[in-house]
């Protein structure tokens, strides 16, 4: 089975923008580093799971939540006992539980984290844990942005911009031709959930797409 050039092409364009950003944290801490991509394994991990338990066990993006929370709070607390936060979060919950805007944040941080995940388990579902990541990249290149913005304490590079750039066209590529892509896999006989399709190419989807069944070379 042989993936579309573009698809490979768009995901490479993607972590080539990741490492030229990465080259230019002047700032680099090997804790910070090891615990991101720790972060990212775990979560190329959960996205796999959740694609194919929702293709092959019918569990809706509700359900994979439940499963995914439950699994996911003895690492959880392990992690925070581990690294020494938990005592630390009991102090400032302690100091800050009267604060009323505290509190508000607080449920407002809740549900965007719910809405988050839902979306990004529905996402995979639907699509592919792939495309919810490329999805996420784009996501991320927004935050990233308003914390340079906002947060600051990060000196911007040329590297940085560039990575981000390069970053983000990866991820418009892949998400502009995905829907062509998948809308040309019924012409070669592929079935519309499979995202690697044996003889595809870009300029048979460009030359062919609308105009009826043609037969693969």
């Amino acid at each position: 089975m042989i993936c579309s050039t573009v698809v490979i092409l768009s995901v490479i364009c993607t972590a080539t923008g990741v490492l030229i950003a990465a080259l230019g944290d002047f700032s680099f801490d090997l804790y910070g580093y090891c615990m991101a991509l720790t972060s990212v394994f775990f979560q190329t991990m959960y996205l796999i799971l959740v694609e194919k338990s929702g293709a092959e066990d019918g569990l809706s993006s509700v359900d994979l939540m439940f499963y995914n929370s439950i699994l996911s709070l003895p690492f959880l607390f392990f992690l925070i006992i581990a690294t020494g936060e938990f005592p630390h979060s009991l102090t400032v919950l302690s100091a800050k539980a009267a604060s009323l805007m505290f509190g508000v944040i607080l449920v407002i941080s809740l549900v965007m984290g719910i809405v988050l995940n839902f979306t990004m388990f529905w996402c995979t579902i639907v699509n592919s844990a792939l495309t919810t990541t490329i999805v996420g990249v784009l996501k991320g290149v927004g935050s990233t942005t308003l914390g340079f913005d906002l947060l600051g304490g990060v000196e911007v590079l040329a590297l940085n911009v560039t990575g981000l750039v390069i970053n983000t066209f990866g991820g418009l590529w892949y998400s502009i031709w995905m829907p062509q892509l998948l809308a040309a896999m019924p012409l070669y006989g592929c079935p519309n959930y499979l995202l690697l399709c044996p003889y595809m190419d870009a300029s048979l989807i460009v030359g062919h797409h609308g105009h009826g069944t043609t037969t693969p070379p």
